[in-house]
Formats: structure tokens, C-alpha cells, sequence
């Protein structure tokens, strides 16, 4: 089990999850289009871009 937080690119923290999986989801719906970054409890980062 991990953790993850997702990030807008002025630094500031949208969401948390859980992550139990190597595979899982997230809904951005809420979100306007824009680029985030998911970094995880172990530093890795992966950008994400909403159209």
C-alpha cells in the first residue's frame, strides 16, 4: 500500500489516495484542463495533462 498526492503546477494539493493496486484510476472531472502531477510517498512523479 502506497500513497499518492495529486498536485496542480503551482505546488498546491488537490488529493490524497490510497494505492493498493500496481493499476488504479483517478477522476479528474472536477478539474479544469491543465497539467498535474502525481507524486508518490516514495518521490516518484508522473504528469498528467487534462485536455
Amino acid at each position: 500500500m502506497s500513497v499518492a498526492t495529486l498536485y496542480n503546477t503551482n505546488g498546491t494539493a488537490l488529493q490524497s489516495f490510497t494505492i493498493n493496486a500496481t493499476e488504479f484510476k483517478i477522476n479528474l472531472r472536477n478539474y479544469p484542463a491543465g497539467i498535474y502531477l502525481l507524486k508518490t510517498a516514495d518521490g516518484k512523479v508522473a504528469r498528467i495533462v487534462k485536455k
